[in-house]
């Protein structure tokens, strides 16, 4: 490749990601981008679970590559990704999750479209979600639909252009310091509200579906559950760390699925009609997962099934938006860490 080529950093942050580590990293090595224009930053959250020794396996294995292993005491994303920022060498860097992997010319492809777009602060594809057994593959096939998860390009695809998000990006390093890094004070949907910043900076997300990745997901409900429920609470608590960019109101629809529920099932102890109609709803709800599960040529089990996952997925996140609600009154952001990485911040630290 030519020798104009900027380094590139991979930032790749872990916490007990043993069952995926291997597969995320051995993916990095073999990109058709020559071995000494990128390095590969892994910052682990203090994994208990035998992540780190992988990672020195692999690291001893390829010692001619740019390896390096570095601590996040704070354990948490947004903590490790700044940890990572400051030390990458590279002019980009590019953040894959650990529950990813990246086809060989995902590095190439993201400098073309970068180089194509020198507009972009950050440039970014399609992720394909993918699942391992029965419910995994069904719950992959949920979150990659639109009647999962909406209309997000960078989950069902969509036309090149300017983005509210881009996900497993490529970006312009300086740019995130400018703007202070991650808000280390959220502990979850941190990239939201970095790039909401970075919008509202008025710089420039551009999504190219030509760059494609993998993301691997829950494999089971209670999984599913977890994530969603969490996720969710933090989708509202967000707005207290970022409020110069409306967020999509598509996002708090399972908030109203769930009220809508409850309503219904409430209203029925007084008007039973409500509890017709409730069923009429679901008998709706269910045959909208069908016909969706069909499209996306499930086996028939996993076609049956597609609309319990599409009810957990959905009760799970508009409950943890209503939770984020009740929280939201008394939920006071750490005001000191919203933008950590800017220069006066980092000089109050040291």
């Amino acid at each position: 490749m030519s020798e104009s080529i900027p380094l590139i950093s991979f930032l790749v942050v872990v916490r007990n990601e043993r069952g995926y580590i291997e597969r995320c990293l051995n993916s990095m090595l073999n990109q058709t981008l020559s071995p000494d224009k990128y390095e590969i930053l892994v910052v682990d959250g203090m994994s208990s679970d035998g992540s780190r020794d992988i990672v020195k396996r692999i690291s001893e294995q390829h010692a001619d590559r740019s390896i390096q292993l570095i601590d996040n005491p704070k354990r948490i994303l947004s903590s490790g990704w700044n940890i990572g920022i400051m030390a990458a060498r590279g002019e980009y860097v590019i953040r894959p999750d650990a529950h990813g992997d990246v086809p060989d010319d995902f590095l190439e492809k993201s400098l073309t479209a970068m180089n194509a777009h020198p507009e972009a602060t950050a440039v970014g594809g399609v992720v394909d979600t993918k699942g391992d057994g029965f419910w995994g593959e069904t719950i992959a096939a949920v979150i990659s639909s639109r009647v999962g998860v909406g209309g997000s390009s960078f989950r069902v695809g969509g036309e090149s252009g300017p983005a509210p998000t881009v996900v497993f990006g490529l970006y312009k390093r300086k740019e995130l310091i400018d703007i202070g890094g991650f808000d280390e004070g959220i502990v979850l949907n941190q990239d939201n509200v970095c790039h909401a910043r970075l919008t509202a900076a008025g710089k420039i997300l551009y999504f190219d579906p030509s760059i494609t990745s993998t993301y691997r997901c829950r494999n089971s409900l209670v999984g599913l559950w977890k994530q969603m429920f969490r996720r969710s609470q933090w989708l509202v608590l967000m707005f207290k760390h970022q409020r110069e960019q409306a967020f999509s109101l598509r996002y708090f629809v399972p908030l109203l699925f769930v009220c809508g529920i409850v309503g219904l099932i409430a209203l029925g102890f007084w008007q039973p009609l409500a509890w017709k109609a409730l069923g009429v709803l679901l008998g709706i709800y269910a045959l909208i997962g069908i016909v969706a599960g069909l499209q996306k040529k499930l086996r028939l089990p996993q076609v049956l099934a597609f609309p319990v996952v599409m009810f957990v997925l959905h009760c799970a996140y508009g409950l943890g938006e209503i939770i984020g609600f009740l929280r939201y009154p008394f939920y006071k952001p750490a005001m000191d860490l919203r933008s950590p990485l800017k220069p006066e911040n980092r000089r109050a630290t040291n």
